[in-house]
């Protein structure tokens, strides 16, 4: 019935997913270290100052400088280099997964939207730094295997479904870690300010300025996750409203897969312009969204089936 579930096990195929799984490691590395710059670093600094404010011999003016430097030397670093080093490597892999998900979807490559598609040495290239990690998998099948009996624009529209419904799950779980860390870690800070009894100034500047990067960072993840969510949403609803109308016709639409294409290209934007996910969260969350997403495509084929659409 379609050619997905063979194409996307095809050794090109397989280096494009081991390329785009490198990119984002690459940018989830970063993104890791300019977390642990804002975090726990800047825990270590504050409290350190704090000590050495009580007696250790350092002036407290110069102190406070020290601090306040440091936590808004690392505001204009995320905003300067890790932020742009991030996006570039973010760009790259959402190419390869379009290259891939073009090919194994059948879909057209909208050159005016995702540009110029990725030379084959960048695919291969990361494909094989990928291979030296020996401890790095993929999951396979990309696509659920399910959906192998069902036309090629059902199909196609369930792989898009699943990709939707993933991504909002895993921006969901993330936000609400964020929220926890943020929470301990300002709770941290101003335990530190009223244990050690503050001036004023010293609260703006051992307690306040240095938070302000993680602030800044944790607010921009919430936000783009909430944005992403939302466009997910959007998307998702719009095929479930598509999916409704053709039970209830009883037959495939022809603009089907026109509608896919659109889809497709809100799923590259999203790649592209979405916070990164750690893949901690991927793994946790890999078993549950595997097995819901099997039973969930198995449903849809089945009502398909009952209301004779296929």
């Amino acid at each position: 019935m379609n050619t997905i579930t063979v194409a996307q096990e095809t050794p090109l195929n397989i280096k494009r997913l081991k390329a785009q799984h490198q990119l984002y490691s690459v940018a989830k590395s970063l993104g890791a270290m300019q977390a642990f710059l804002n975090v726990p670093v800047i825990i270590v600094v504050s409290v350190s100052a704090v000590f050495f404010d009580k007696g250790w011999g350092v002036p407290e003016k110069d102190l406070a400088w020290l601090v306040g430097a440091l936590g808004m030397t690392f505001f204009l670093l995320d905003t300067l280099v890790w932020g742009p080093m991030i996006n570039r490597r973010k760009t790259c892999a959402a190419k390869i997964q379009q290259l891939f998900d073009g090919e194994v979807l059948q879909l057209e490559w909208d050159e005016v939207l995702y540009g110029k598609k990725p030379d084959h040495d960048v695919v291969e290239r990361y494909a094989k730094k990928f291979d030296m990690c020996k401890h790095k998998t993929i999951s396979r099948p990309w696509y659920r295997v399910e959906i192998a009996n069902a036309p090629l624009v059902l199909a196609r529209l369930l792989c898009q479904r699943t990709n939707l419904a993933w991504d909002m799950g895993l921006r969901e779980r993330c936000n609400m870690w964020i929220w926890i860390v943020g929470g301990l870690f300002v709770g941290i800070m101003l335990a530190v300010a009223t244990g050690f009894d503050l001036t004023a100034q010293n609260v703006f500047a051992l307690v306040i300025a240095p938070c302000l990067p993680f602030i800044a960072l944790a607010a921009k993840i919430i936000q783009g996750n909430k944005d992403a969510i939302g466009r997910l949403n959007e998307m998702k609803g719009a095929i479930e409203d598509t999916w409704g109308r053709m039970l209830q016709a009883g037959i495939i639409p022809q603009n089907l897969a026109d509608f896919s294409e659109q889809i497709q290209r809100g799923i590259f934007l999203n790649r592209q312009s979405n916070p990164l996910i750690f893949n901690w969260v991927h793994n946790r969350l890999r078993e549950d969204n595997e097995f819901i997403a099997g039973a969930s495509i198995q449903n849809y084929l089945e009502e398909c089936i009952r209301y004779r659409v296929i």
